[in-house]
This record gives C-alpha cells, structure tokens and sequence, in this order.
C-alpha cells in the first residue's frame, strides 16, 4: 500500500481529533501552596489550600493559563495586618484566566501585573481581608468582572494605598463587580482607600460596578474615594452605585484625565460626589446625587 499519498480531508480530520483531545485533557490538579504554574494549560485547585507565612501561594510565569480555584478558599497562614504576600501573582503575563473561589488574608488578593502584561480576565473570584489590594491587574485589554472584594485594609503597620480593585492599561475593563469596606489607614492621612482605581488607561471602562462603605469616616477628608480615574483619556464611566466615601468619583487634577463619558452614575453619601471632571473635553450625561 502506498502510505505516501494520503488524502487531505483525512489528515485535517486527524487534526482535528488531535486538538479536541488536547482540548479536552484534564487540568492540572493543585493540591498544595506554594505552587508555580510554569507552562501554558489548564490548572484547577482541588481543596481548600492555606499558604505558609509571607510567601505567594500561587506564582504565574507563563502565558495561555486558565486557573480556576474550584470554588476552593485559599488562605494566608500569616499574620493578617503584616503580610507581604499575593496569593494569586503574575508578572508580564499574558491570556491569564482566573475564577472561581474565595481569597482570604493576604497582603493581595491576586496580582497580575507588569509592562508587559495584557489580555488577562479576572472573574467570579470573593477576595475579602486582604491588606492592600484585592484584585489588582495591569495589562492592555484585560478584564475584571463578576467578583465581590470586601473588608481590604486594616493594617497600620504599612504605608500604603489600599484599593479593592486597582486596574491600569489602555482599554481594561472593570464591570459588574461588588466592592465594599475597604479601609483608610487611620495613622496616616496621607494614604487613602479607594474602592476601584483606574491608572493610566485610554478607552477603559468602568461600569454596573456597586461600591459601598459601611463606615464614612468624615475626619479624614480626602482618604476615601469611591472610583478614582488617573491619567486616563477616552473613558466610559457609566452605570455605577457608589455610597459611603468621601469622595464619590474622582479625575484626578493635572493628570491628563478628559475626554470621557461619564453618565448613569449614582452616588450617595459622599462629601463631594463628582470631581475634576473636565466639563469641556468630556461627555457628561445625567448623575444622581440625592
């Protein structure tokens, strides 16, 4: 038999299987921290984990990666207030996928971040009791959506911002999350808490987002800001319920922030409820502020 002349149709539909196959093969089952996920796949955490003292529970460093956490809880061992560990973190990442569970008691709930991070989605994830960010992802085109981040900050022992969702690159998108109680560092007046923070970003998004501050703590007048947009242009902030912060929503002065559509936002609570918005370069549509 002649096995040189093998018909076309026949070795695509071999390829096909073959890659269904891959498709289809089981993830790489985590059953421990630390972990570090080195190559590209598929990686699902199997119990509840907790992570030994101030170190990374679980290290990204490969692109083309879908971590789901199981609806697992994945908790720090060490000392809540003074932990110098994400339990979730990636450097320069790219195509990274996580969902599915709870985070508990690290200095960050998941980081991802870098110059050359992008394309990196954020979903279905509780992030509660951390100190310093819950969800923080830099990167072009990435995505935070569907999570609920609670009780962040708390610890005096660091001065830092602390943000429960803290997003940057040109075109994120940060939608459809619940964001609540995150805390000012009340020894330092400096530091300031923000429920989202968008960084430097053309044409990102925030919207359908719900904020609350169950403590509006009024003696330190500039330390808690709902949703705060940096040096950003091109922006949709849109469909937002924030309540309890001093400062509603925030484009911060002299950082490049204009041209934006800023509409369909209700605020509540809040000392100032919009500022520095650019009237003249940016789209301004109907807010609420009762």
């Amino acid at each position: 038999m002649n096995t040189s002349i093998i018909p076309r149709w026949f070795m695509l539909a071999v390829a096909l299987l073959i890659a269904g196959a891959a498709e289809g093969a089981s993830p790489t089952p985590i059953s421990r921290l630390p972990y570090t996920i080195s190559k590209p796949g598929r990686y699902l955490v199997t119990k509840n984990l907790v992570g030994p003292l101030q170190l990374n529970g679980i290290i990204i460093s490969a692109n083309d990666v879908v971590l789901d956490l199981g609806g697992w809880t994945l908790t720090s061992n060490g000392d809540i207030p003074t932990a110098l560990n994400a339990c979730i973190y990636g450097a320069d990442c790219r195509n990274v996928t996580i969902r599915n569970g709870t985070i508990r008691g690290y200095l960050s709930g998941i980081t991802l971040n870098g110059a050359g991070g992008r394309s990196n989605l954020v979903e279905d994830v509780n992030v509660d009791g951390c100190t310093r960010y819950g969800i923080q992802v830099i990167g072009i085109g990435s995505s935070v959506r569907h999570n609920r981040v609670s009780q962040i900050g708390g610890s005096t022992v660091f001065p830092f911002d602390r943000a429960g969702i803290d997003v940057a690159g040109d075109g994120v998108q940060v939608t459809d999350n619940e964001v609540s109680d995150v805390a000012v560092d009340s020894s330092n007046t400096a530091n300031r808490a923000y429920g989202i923070r968008l960084g430097s970003s053309r044409s990102g998004t925030i919207s359908g987002n719900r904020i609350l501050n169950s403590n509006l703590l009024f003696p330190f007048a500039a330390s808690t800001i709902g949703i705060s947009v940096g040096s950003s242009a091109f922006c949709i902030i849109a469909g937002n319920q924030i309540s309890g912060y001093i400062t509603g929503i925030d484009f911060v002065a002299g950082g490049g922030s204009d041209a934006h559509v800023f509409r369909d936002n209700t605020v509540q609570r809040a000392f100032t409820p919009y500022r520095g918005v650019n009237e003249t370069l940016s789209t301004k549509g109907p807010n609420n502020y009762p």
